[in-house]
């Protein structure tokens, strides 16, 4: 028994908004599995939320709040570790929500803390996407090789700065890189 921590992908603790992206469990469903694996001696999970999906309103995000209180409150047991990580919706082309908006970074960061300070009391930690990245991930998944190729030049100058300022940094305070994972 080396399982450590238990990964349920639960999106949204909306039903509606759960379903629309593939996930047709029920909320009794996700607690009964919860139940279930905090009696076989799970004491740490990592649940993955998604902010931004469309057709998401502050009632969702409060159902959400309120699906996670719920599954807190239906086991007993005091030391649980419950990680949330809450990453925002991002559209991808060829999915049916291609053409959906990619929430800004202050509306992300007000529905973050929104979930954020509702579960805190309860134990759960949350923890943020970069978003930087997430922005990253759908100029790339929605752009053309007219932008593609510009960015994809800047990304490897700047891999190739980084990893001479990391070298020079290396040779002048005797550190020894393993070269398994810088080329030299």
């Amino acid at each position: 028994t080396g399982n450590k921590t238990l990964t349920l992908a639960i999106e949204s603790g909306d039903f509606v908004l759960r379903s629309e992206c593939g996930k047709n469990i029920g909320n009794e469903k996700i607690i009964k599995i919860f139940k279930t694996a905090v009696a076989a001696g799970f004491r740490s999970f990592k649940l993955y939320l998604i902010i931004g999906m469309p057709g998401e309103t502050d009632r969702s995000l409060e159902e959400s709040v309120r699906f996670l209180v719920e599954l807190r409150e239906s086991v007993k047991v005091k030391t649980l570790r419950l990680c949330l990580s809450i990453n925002p919706f991002i559209p991808k082309p060829g999915t049916k929500w291609e053409n959906e908006i990619f929430l800004d970074s202050t509306e992300f960061k007000k529905r973050f803390n929104f979930v954020n300070k509702s579960l805190k009391r309860l134990g759960y930690t949350a923890k943020l996407e970069n978003l930087n990245e997430a922005e990253l991930q759908y100029i790339i998944a929605n752009s053309n090789s007219n932008i593609i190729y510009p960015l994809m030049k800047t990304i490897n100058r700047t891999y190739s700065v980084i990893s001479k300022e990391v070298k020079n940094y290396a040779k002048n305070h005797l550190l020894r890189i393993n070269h398994n994972f810088i080329n030299t």
